[in-house]
């Protein structure tokens, strides 16, 4: 039988019939009571007291509280209400709460055989809690100074005294993030998952590393389950929007950005990300808008800064996103993506010099960069500068041989300057390595062709561009693909 929820009924049958559903296990039905009773009298203490209990049954720990403590406001004078409350706060680890509880409670003389069985238990709890906090803040002043050999071999001892508490694991798993072990860090974050299931940002931590290790849907799971556990916290949604957002789930990551605005309008983090992914969805004026409003609230945000200037320079307004780059190199002069987009800007506006410059520098701030020896070789080649573009493209292909494009550009530069067969053998390493195919099958082709080599030469072209017949009394005809 499902109990349905009639709200005119009296408070008092109510109570009855949810109490009923609970004796009898239907715990859903019960709670649907109990919250219905809530709605109408929010600090009815016994509703509250048995939302707590029913909590307390799902492991939501956090939220046992909540109710606990609004029951004991109401009623103050029973003694399961004090003791259900300190019960929780000692689940969650809140000895500090735990004893404020105690004291509160003894001031409406609450003294029973019960309470001060727990106080005991509170007592002894604490002192244990008291021994490990010492450790414990200097196991976390170690991890946030980046100490990570000190804080791994302290964060271990931890959990070998402590092993039912979180923090060690928690530290582990963050020192682990940081040098990079990924699947390392998610064996510790797991584990402290397992030890404290109800800590959101336990949960969050775990949802953050199996994000990165590519696991989304997994990690959106761990958001959520951190969601509903602090639902007031801007941040979750924020967390699940990035996670949502990551997995290609636009429409809800959006809502739950937007969720996080309206927790926290000046929340940068997310005003920056939902621009993004505004920016994603082609909603050019209302990402715009987010940027805007993030630099007015911290105008010295780098990312949403640079952001904001890909936005411009994608709607084609190139001298505002060139402002907004050089703001960048003005907080960071170098900011080497800064001077990369920079060089790309001055290419386009005709301001070569600058652009020659930008490319230089970033090369100077970055020489193991391909990236930044490409634009320069592309720079130098669009202006006939065939010596420097080939040193740079050159430069480029030293830094990773399979680098396609590389081998495709470096091979035009020989061919113009007649140096064929070096054009043809890093067109045979283009071919080879795959991309750009047509392109490179015609270069292919013009090399051989140049050498003499026209039927090997015409081959190619036919791969390239279609099909070509060669008829030795009435010449070369060349047909489309689409034409045979």
């Amino acid at each position: 039988m499902c109990f349905g929820v009639d709200l005119k009924i009296p408070i008092d049958q109510a109570l009855k019939r949810a109490l009923e559903a609970h004796r009898e296990g239907k715990i859903d039905d019960a709670e649907k009571l109990y919250k219905a009773i809530l709605s109408t009298y929010p600090m009815h203490a016994d509703a509250n007291h048995n939302l707590g209990v029913i909590q307390i049954s799902k492991k939501k720990y956090h939220k046992a509280v909540g109710y606990f403590e609004k029951a004991v406001q109401e009623n103050s004078s029973f003694d399961q209400f004090w003791i259900s409350l300190v019960e929780a706060l000692l689940l969650i680890d809140r000895f500090d709460l735990a004893k404020e509880a105690l004291a509160r409670a003894s001031e409406f003389k609450i003294d029973t055989k019960k309470f001060r069985e727990l106080g005991d238990r509170v007592l002894k709890r604490s002192q244990r809690n008291d021994e490990s906090l010492s450790l414990a803040k200097v196991l976390i002043q170690r991890f946030q100074n980046g100490e990570f050999a000190e804080a791994e071999r302290l964060a271990r001892s931890f959990t070998t005294q402590y092993p039912k508490q979180h923090l060690g694991w928690t530290v582990l798993g963050g020192v682990m993030k940081g040098i990079g072990k990924l699947s390392d860090s998610l064996t510790y974050c797991e584990r402290a998952a397992e030890v404290e299931p109800t800590d959101p940002n336990v949960q969050s931590n775990l949802g953050t590393v199996l994000r990165e290790l590519g696991k989304l849907g997994e990690a959106s799971k761990r958001f959520r389950l951190a969601l509903e556990l602090d639902p007031g916290e801007a941040s979750r949604h924020a967390d699940l929007a990035s996670s949502l957002e990551a997995n290609g789930e636009l429409e809800e990551a959006r809502e739950h950005y937007e969720h996080a605005l309206k927790i926290s309008p000046d929340y940068v983090e997310a005003l920056g990300n939902i621009a993004v992914l505004l920016q994603r969805q082609r909603k050019f004026i209302d990402a715009e808008a987010r940027y805007l409003r993030a630099l007015t609230i911290k105008p010295d945000y780098i990312l949403v800064r640079f952001n904001y200037g890909i936005l411009l320079e994608e709607l084609e307004r190139f001298g505002e996103a060139e402002a907004e780059f050089k703001k960048i190199l003005s907080q960071q002069a170098n900011h080497f993506e800064a001077l990369l987009k920079l060089g790309s800007l001055s290419q386009k506006l005709g301001k070569i010099s600058q652009a020659e410059t930008h490319f230089k520098e970033a090369v100077k701030l970055n020489s193991s960069s391909l990236i930044a020896y490409a634009r320069l070789g592309s720079l130098h080649k669009e202006f006939g500068r065939l010596e420097e573009a080939k040193f740079c493209y050159g430069k480029a292909i030293e830094i990773d041989s399979n680098f396609t494009a590389g081998h495709n550009n470096i091979a035009v530069i020989y061919q113009e300057l007649g140096m064929l067969d070096d054009a043809l053998e890093h067109y045979r390493v283009a071919e080879k390595l795959g991309g750009y195919r047509s392109e490179v099958l015609k270069g292919i082709g013009r090399v051989l062709l140049a050498k003499g080599l026209h039927k090997e030469g015409l081959a190619y072209s036919r791969r390239a561009s279609g099909s070509v017949i060669f008829n030795l009394k009435h010449g070369i005809d060349f047909k489309k693909a689409e034409a045979e």
